[in-house]
């Protein structure tokens, strides 16, 4: 595999984490069949077959039946269960809540509270990402006018799972009982003794705004993003009546065994901060596996990655997307929760941090209470080169305050069509411009040196020319976003490339790529402009990071070409964003192969 810049960057703080109260007892056996334990969330959990269940809300016929509470029987707690017989899967859901809004958001149901049961059934328990075979069930609890059996969302991608939900309202909340068949258009299910789903429960609440997770049965899932790893939370192990063995817990990474490498000793020459950079860099390489490199060349959604994943792969970078920000938005959540994914980094073989990334575009405008500033279409306006530097030094030091030290910023787009839904973050329309102003925004961001603790990795973007797209060409739905710039080489070099040297001189370390395509092909996979003028003519030293799941569009069928096309293209980091052992266990398969 090629040699990989390395930018470590670390902010090392206290871990704070908050853990679930959890009851665990032994089920009482009805009749003396039942003998599974009951489950801890976040590990396993165990549905008897063959046990026909009724839908009337009375949840008698669940006696014995292993349970899993949550909170402790509080309030708001659940307590749920599954079994199956033949024909169905059956979940059950007792929920405690004093505090259930109902009405208030009208066809935005999925607002209102609800418990949502998660499954994967593909046979793959390691999935990160939907596919067919996993699905998402959402059953509201007595909210609007309609009753539970006339709202319901299941299934992925638009396919129903058939789910028939009954909810009755009791004293302390409502009882929930839901059946799905085992076979529909979604998965077939044949139960047998010891088989496995990966399974996950949501109890949901409203506010007169929107939802909270009132309760999730894993603490990975601080962002509410089940709806992307279905699977990777806890198990659903089936056990046959009668059968006087428990089945033991699946292992999800089988098959995925890497070789045993030695520990790092104490006086490792990349440990010593006295020693020249290059000299770390070469020694620390020199250390590394394949699988080490791979996850160095790895970047996770914040919502998407499990934290031991970020040890166990020895992931390089975790970003917050829209929306990634921790539950309760302040500063002191936000260093928490990256204090804490660092953490997960120092426990891997070589410790290397991670580089945790955001979008401070017009200030650290994730963090509630940090300084907004105009748009840079804004900026552009007031021409004003000391006022744009001044702006980003004020958006780096807060993002410092609060543990992230890589800005996706600033856009060097030179705008050309004021129809593009983004044309708000570009500088403006002339070349000069852009250059000067983008300049401005990597001398704010970096300061002096990047080893100034209060300064950030800048990131000019997107390479190349997504300012230029022409009205008509846009990917997917879009009309111009992420489209074709339709122009020759001499155009590109004289209106869009100017602002890349130019940040370059500058000092930028880092690169994004764009959506948009030039020449027949989708920019992330342009090895001409990426390699051959980026790092090879403009001298960029840094590393490329790809944008938002942007390998995946060079050839949407063919994810192993893409991932191929794109490393060797030059990307040296890959937003994933969310299942990153496919992506990982691809590169590895590739650079096996000989093909990167």
């Amino acid at each position: 595999m090629k040699k990989r810049s390395l930018v470590l960057l670390s902010v090392l703080m206290l871990v704070v984490s908050t853990v679930l109260p959890v009851t665990v007892n032994r089920s009482v056996a009805q009749d003396g069949d039942l003998l599974a334990p009951d489950g801890e969330p976040g590990v396993s959990y165990y549905a008897p077959f063959t046990l026909p269940i009724t839908l009337d809300g009375d949840l008698s016929d669940w006696a014995g039946v292993p349970r899993v509470t949550m909170s402790d029987g509080g309030d708001p707690g659940i307590e749920f269960a599954v079994a199956a017989d033949d024909t169905y899967l059956y979940l059950m859901a007792d929920v405690i809540d004093s505090t259930i809004i109902s009405g208030t958001h009208g066809a935005d149901y999925w607002n209102e509270d609800s418990v949502e049961f998660y499954l994967n059934a593909t046979g793959n328990l390691g999935l990160r990402s939907y596919t067919e075979g996993a699905a998402q069930i959402t059953i509201p609890a007595m909210n609007k006018d309609l009753g539970p059996d006339e709202v319901i969302i299941s299934g992925v991608n638009g396919t129903t799972v058939s789910a028939v939900p009954v909810v009755v309202e009791t004293e302390t909340g409502y009882a929930m009982e839901v059946s799905v068949p085992l076979q529909n258009d979604v998965w077939d299910i044949t139960v047998e003794h010891g088989q496995a789903l990966g399974f996950q429960v949501h109890l949901n609440a409203a506010r007169e705004t929107n939802r909270d997770t009132k309760l999730i049965w894993s603490v990975f899932d601080t962002s509410d993003q089940s709806y992307q790893n279905p699977s990777v939370f806890g198990f659903l192990i089936f056990y046959e009546i009668g059968r006087e063995d428990v089945p033991p817990l699946p292992d999800a990474d089988a098959g995925r065994d890497r070789e045993e490498l030695p520990e790092v000793e104490a006086d490792a020459l990349y440990l010593d901060p006295t020693q020249p950079v290059d000299a770390r860099v070469e020694d620390l390489l020199a250390r590394m596996s394949l699988y080490e490199k791979i996850g160095q060349m790895t970047q996770v959604e914040n919502g998407s990655i499990v934290p031991e994943d970020i040890t166990n792969e020895a992931i390089g970078s975790i970003l917050s997307g829209g929306g990634g920000a921790p539950d309760v938005n302040t500063p002191a959540a936000w260093a928490a929760m990256t204090d804490g994914y660092q953490q997960y980094a120092l426990e891997t073989r070589l410790g290397i941090p991670l580089i945790y990334g955001v979008d401070a575009v017009h200030g650290h405008n994730n963090v509630y209470g940090a300084v907004i500033f105009p748009h840079n279409i804004g900026l552009g306006a007031t021409r004003n080169a000391e006022l744009v530097e001044e702006i980003c030094r004020i958006t780096a030091l807060e993002m410092v305050a609060t543990g992230t030290h890589w800005n996706f910023a600033p856009v060097l787009a030179v705008l050309q069509d004021a129809r593009w839904g983004r044309y708000y973050e570009g500088y403006g329309e002339d070349t000069d411009l852009v250059t000067e102003l983008s300049v401005a925004c990597v001398e704010g961001l970096q300061g002096d040196s990047l080893a100034d603790p209060l300064t950030v990795l800048a990131t000019p973007k997107h390479f190349v020319g997504d300012g230029g797209a022409v009205w008509g060409t846009g990917s997917g739905d879009y009309d111009i976003d992420q489209g074709v710039t339709d122009v020759d080489e001499d155009t590109l070099r004289a209106i869009h490339l100017p602002p890349y040297q130019a940040a370059v001189d500058a000092g930028a370390q880092n690169v994004m790529i764009s959506f948009s395509s030039w020449g027949g092909m989708k920019m992330h996979g342009q090895q001409y402009l990426i390699t051959d003028v980026l790092k090879g003519e403009f001298g960029f030293e840094g590393f490329i990071i790809s944008d938002w799941a942007g390998v995946d569009q060079i050839a949407s069928d063919d994810y192993y070409l893409s991932v191929v096309t794109s490393i060797n293209a030059g990307v040296d980091m890959v937003m994933v964003p969310y299942d990153y052992i496919r992506f990982i266990d691809t590169l590895a398969l590739a650079v096996e192969n000989g093909d990167v």
